[in-house]
């Protein structure tokens, strides 16, 4: 059960770099930098290839939430605001 938890979360993040990407325009490397990781570790996220860390994923998410991005709706299949 918990590794099937770990396989959502993972897609939920795939989807949610790609999509806040999409709003703000920006190309993985772009958000590497914003993110102060590689641009491998972005591709690697968003190709579910590698769950990104507890931090990285706080480092995400309050990017998100400075750039006005609503994960939450993401998460939950609503439309996303800007």
């Amino acid at each position: 059960m918990l590794h099937m938890n770990l396989a959502i979360q993972q897609k939920h993040l795939c989807i949610t770099g790609k999509e806040v990407r999409r709003q703000l325009e920006l190309s993985q490397k772009q958000l590497a930098q914003a993110l102060s990781v590689s641009y491998a570790t972005i591709n690697r996220w968003e190709n579910s290839h590698v769950m990104p860390s507890n931090l990285a994923q706080k480092s995400f998410y309050d990017f998100c939430e400075n750039n006005f991005i609503d994960v939450s709706s993401m998460i939950n299949n609503k439309k996303p605001n800007k």
